[in-house]
Formats: C-alpha cells, sequence, structure tokens
C-alpha cells in the first residue's frame, strides 16, 4: 500500500513540473523588444538609444544590437553590433517558478554561434543575456511591445 501511494505521489508530482515546463521544437513566438540598457563584459549598465531591438517571429529572429567593448577570439572579425537576420537553432521555452518566461535557442552568425537567453517577466520586461563561441558575453535590458 505505502508503495502504491508512493508510486502515485510520484506520478503526480512529475505530471505538475511537466505542466510548468513547455520546450517546443517548433516556436510560435511573436515578439520585440526594445533595449532600453546594456551591459558589456567588464563594465557598468549603460542606456541605450531607443533604435535597438530583438525580434522574434516563429523561427526567424532580427538582431538590431550593439556589441560594444566585445572582443573576439578572431582578431580578423570585428564587431561593433550583432545586426542580422537569421533562422533561429536548439529553441526552448520554459516558465520558471517564479512565473517568468524562458526563452532559449542560438544562432549562426559569420563565424560564431551566439547563445540567447531571454527572461520575459509579468511586467513586460525582458532580460536578454546573449554568449558566444568565441565573443565576450553582454547582457541587454529592455522591453516587450
Amino acid at each position: 500500500m505505502k508503495q502504491s501511494l508512493f508510486a502515485l505521489f510520484l506520478l503526480s508530482m512529475l505530471s505538475v513540473a511537466c505542466s510548468t515546463s513547455k520546450h517546443v521544437a517548433d516556436p510560435d513566438v511573436d515578439m520585440i523588444i526594445d533595449m532600453q540598457r546594456m551591459l558589456p563584459v567588464r563594465s557598468t549598465w549603460e542606456e541605450l538609444e531607443p533604435a535597438y531591438r530583438l525580434e522574434i517571429h516563429g523561427n526567424e529572429v532580427i538582431s538590431y544590437l550593439p556589441y560594444v567593448w566585445g572582443s573576439s577570439l578572431n582578431k580578423e572579425i570585428r564587431m561593433n553590433y550583432l545586426n542580422f537576420t537569421v533562422l533561429l537553432r536548439g529553441f526552448t521555452h520554459e516558465v520558471n517558478k517564479h512565473g517568468h518566461h524562458v526563452y532559449r535557442f542560438n544562432v549562426q552568425h559569420s563565424a560564431y554561434t551566439f547563445f540567447f537567453n531571454v527572461t520575459v517577466n509579468q511586467r513586460g520586461t525582458a532580460l536578454v543575456e546573449i554568449s558566444s563561441d568565441g565573443c565576450d558575453p553582454i547582457s541587454f535590458e529592455g522591453r516587450v511591445r
């Protein structure tokens, strides 16, 4: 009897855990984030011009972001901006324990793969953390339209 109650308890916990997390292979996201501040590595938060934004439409990512004070391993490829329109890969979406939507994906641009971690809270503000296999990381804070 104890074993069946314990098994029922584990099954119910598993179903609750699965319902709070949503991993999707084909994203159905339509989001524009207007960036307000950026945090380059080895620096402090800095205000941004209103023109900088990140757009996610289905499986396409459109980036108009500055890449200031970032250095790359390949000195021949100098990037001052992350301006590109590419297809996203490895998309996941989940709702964390605080109710924030967390989107993770990566994109291939120039010689590098950029890994995006986008956290959107209930107030409509977003934290975008970008890391790479060959460039310094950078973070942005903005508002979702």
